[in-house]
């Protein structure tokens, strides 16, 4: 596993803003800040450290998701990246099954239950008939290794589809509900890795690149709408994101890893202004609203 410093670029090192075709496997193992580390960073310097380090967990709803995104935008390659197994992941078969699909890199969907194969091939095609989503796969490429410099740091990311018919940055999400995906995609700092993306996109092409999320619910009947992303949410995402990796480059040159509470380790109580009377006077701490 690399090391947070093996990010920061040496001199002479070849690394610029640029525009790749790489595996994931490549992808992976190469040293550099990625958004989905950085957004760690919003809760303290000690959490993104842990999470670059900590090993990386899977969910069926993840691997669900990376079905449809693959199925939805490269389905000529369907069928080498996954493999279906039904029953129990346990004994000598499925050991064997498993073998065999990591050999040739290819991953194994459990095909019951929810998140089954039915629901992946079902998802697709309800997605497939939204008209926008067919302008926006019309022509493109998928899974573009996108490279950038900040703050001396080595930085990448991994966009899900690029519109050549549309001229749009294009990414694929899956929501429980289209109605609280907007609250989702703060909660879920989606503002702040987008923005980094098309930051960089932006860079590494010389042009620019207006934002929308095909967004997919993740069971029956798997509702979909696409939703172009205002720019001044961007680029408040990316200067959030940049701020981070400042940091980054500043706690890697300390060797000092703080958490929420700062060198000091000093933090405030978030107090319901329910809970107080309007003549009550707050000191060491801040009012915040909280629903009741």
């Amino acid at each position: 596993m690399s090391h947070l410093a093996d990010c920061v670029l040496q001199e002479g090192e070849p690394w610029s803003a640029g525009l790749h075709e790489q595996s994931w496997a490549d992808y992976r193992a190469t040293a550099a800040l990625n958004p989905s580390t950085i957004v760690h960073g919003f809760q303290s310097m000690l959490h993104l450290h842990h999470a670059w380090y900590a090993p990386h967990k899977d969910t069926p709803n993840m691997q669900w998701g990376r079905a449809v995104h693959t199925l939805l935008l490269e389905p000529r390659t369907f069928e080498d990246r996954y493999r279906c197994w039904s029953g129990r992941r346990a004994g000598n078969e499925y050991k064997a099954f498993k073998e065999a699909a990591d050999e040739v890199g290819a991953e194994v969907l459990k095909d019951e239950g929810e998140f089954c194969m039915d629901w992946v091939e079902q998802a697709a095609q309800q997605v497939l008939r939204n008209p926008r989503v067919l302008e926006l796969v019309e022509s493109g490429q998928a899974e573009r290794a996108v490279t950038a410099v900040e703050h001396g740091m080595k930085c990448r990311g991994r966009i899900d589809w690029i519109s050549g018919s549309q001229g749009r940055l294009v990414d694929v999400k899956t929501t429980r509900s289209l109605r609280t995906f907007s609250l989702d995609f703060f909660r879920l700092h989606y503002d702040v890795k987008l923005g980094l993306y098309q930051h960089w996109l932006n860079q590494a092409t010389n042009a620019f690149w207006p934002v929308e999320v095909i967004v997919i619910e993740n069971h029956p009947p798997f509702d979909a709408i696409c939703i172009p992303v205002p720019d001044a949410v961007l680029d408040r995402g990316a200067v959030r994101g940049l701020r981070v990796i400042e940091q980054v480059r500043q706690c890697i040159e300390a060797d000092c890893w703080p958490g929420a509470g700062g060198e000091e380790g000093v933090g405030t109580l978030d107090v319901p202004s329910w809970c107080m009377d309007d003549d009550d006077e707050l000191e060491g701490a801040e009012e915040v609203l909280y629903e009741e």
